[in-house]
């Protein structure tokens, strides 16, 4: 099959072929910028969004990351499944919010609370870490549990 050439205004001058030049390298730096102020506006934007949903501001599990590392008080994303299936001490591989708390102040003593982004009978995960080390992670799952002592109605509260 023969090269078709893609035809080209071979009509310009010198002069012209530099000012076009020009003008599209001079183009790149303000796309370049205007891209720039347009991803700050849009993570500050969701900074807000995050922070106004709850509460706090997030952080992000990164790709490859070790659960066991996340020792600091604070919530944090891991957005997708991509992501979920590189992490090392993870009990899923989808995206998920976890809360990491501290248990005593100036202890090395933490609970992780982690949401899956998932429907399912497991409402969510937790595990401990202890002076031996994290504990394995449990499966809160979505059992009823029974309520002890309840009231009904407004008129059982009422005295007789």
């Amino acid at each position: 099959m023969a090269n078709n050439p893609i035809p080209y205004n071979t009509n310009l001058t010198e002069s012209q072929l530099e000012t076009a030049f020009d003008n599209a390298l001079n183009a790149v730096p303000q796309l370049s910028d205007d891209l720039t102020a347009e991803i700050a506006r849009a993570k500050k934007a969701e900074e807000k969004l995050q922070k106004d949903t709850f509460g706090v501001p997030e952080g992000r599990v990164t790709s490859g990351s070790n659960m066991d590392d996340y020792t600091t008080n604070g919530a944090y994303l891991c957005l997708s499944s991509a992501v979920a299936k590189t992490l090392v001490n993870c009990p899923v591989e989808v995206g998920f919010r976890i809360e990491v708390k501290a248990l005593a102040a100036g202890a090395e003593r933490f609970v992780h609370i982690l949401y899956p982004n998932v429907d399912s009978d497991v409402a969510f995960f937790t595990r401990r870490l202890v002076s031996t080390g994290w504990t394995s992670w449990y499966a809160v799952t979505g059992t009823v549990a029974p309520v002890i002592n309840t009231v009904t109605s407004a008129a059982e509260t009422e005295e007789i």
